[in-house]
C-alpha cells in the first residue's frame, strides 16, 4: 500500500462516499471491563453522529506511511501460528528503537561513528522528502552496515549488527531511517551535562582525551551565550 491509496482510503470515510454498513464498538473502563457495547447501522444514524465515527476512523489513518502507518500483510495462517507474527508482537511490546541495542550490542560505538550514522540517515531522509515521492523511504541492514563499514567498523563487528537486526526485527527487514533517528537535532547526554547541536554541525563536536581524562570539545570564536546572555571565552592560567 502507498501513500495515493492511503488517501484514498481515508477519502472514502464520508458519508456520500463510505461503504461502511454497521459500527461495532465497545466502552472499556480501567480495570478493563466492557461496560456499554455499541452494534448499530451507519446509515440509520444521525448524519450529525454517522460523521463523527467516520472521523475518527480517518484519524486512524492518519501521518505519513512508514512512520506512523505501518503496511505489514499477514495471511491468516499465519497470524494464528507463525513465527513472523510472534515477532512483530515482541517489536510491538518492546517499543522498537532495537535499531540502538543491535548497535550497541555489536561494537562499541564511538561518537565519530553515530556522527557519521546519524549524518548519513539524515541525507537519506533529506533526499527522499525532496523527491516527494508517495513510497515510503526504506534501507536494509546490509546497507546500513555498509554506512559502518565506511567508519572503519571491520566486517565481523558490521555482521554482528546485522545478525543483530535479523532477531531484533526479523530477517530480510527493512528499515525506515526516520524511525531510527531524530533528523531535527544531534544531542549528547553526559550523567552531568547535556549537549544539543543543530545536525548540520554535529561534526564539530570532537572527542579528546588530555592528561589522562575524557573531554567532548566544541571548537568556537565569538557569540557564545549562557542562558541568553553573551559570554567571552578566555584562557585558563595556572599559578606558578
Amino acid at each position: 500500500m502507498n501513500q495515493k491509496e492511503i488517501n484514498e482510503l481515508r477519502r472514502r470515510f464520508r458519508p456520500e462516499k463510505s461503504a461502511i454498513s454497521r459500527v461495532y464498538g465497545c466502552y472499556v473502563n480501567s480495570s478493563k471491563e466492557i461496560v456499554s457495547d455499541l452494534d448499530e447501522s451507519l446509515g440509520m444514524m444521525p448524519q450529525e453522529e454517522s460523521e463523527k465515527y467516520l472521523s475518527l476512523l480517518k484519524k486512524g489513518l492518519s501521518g505519513s506511511l512508514g512512520k506512523n502507518l505501518i503496511d505489514i500483510v499477514f495471511s491468516t495462517q499465519q497470524v494464528v501460528d507463525s513465527e513472523e507474527h510472534r515477532l512483530l508482537t515482541t517489536l510491538r511490546d518492546s517499543q522498537l528503537e532495537a535499531f540502538q541495542s543491535a548497535l550497541s550490542d555489536a561494537f562499541d560505538c564511538s561518537l565519530e561513528v553515530m556522527q557519521t550514522v546519524h549524518e548519513q540517515l539524515r541525507e537519506k531522509i533529506k533526499e527522499h522528502r525532496e523527491s516527494r515521492s508517495s513510497e515510503p523511504l526504506e534501507m536494509s541492514a546490509s546497507e546500513i552496515g555498509q554506512i559502518l563499514q565506511s567508519c572503519g567498523i571491520a566486517d565481523e563487528q558490521v555482521a554482528a549488527f546485522q545478525e543483530n537486526c535479523g532477531e531484533q526485527f526479523g530477517s530480510g527487514v527493512v528499515l525506515n531511517p526516520a524511525n531510527l533517528i531524530d533528523s531535527s537535532r544531534f544531542e549528547i547526554k553526559t550523567p552531568e551535562i547535556t549537549i544539543s547541536a543543530d545536525p548540520e554541525y554535529s561534526y564539530l563536536v570532537e572527542t579528546q582525551i588530555i592528561n589522562g581524562r575524557k573531554y567532548l570539545l566544541i571548537p568556537t570564536e565569538d557569540g557564545v551565550e549562557v542562558n541568553g546572555f553573551a559570554v567571552s571565552i578566555t584562557a585558563a592560567q595556572k599559578d606558578d
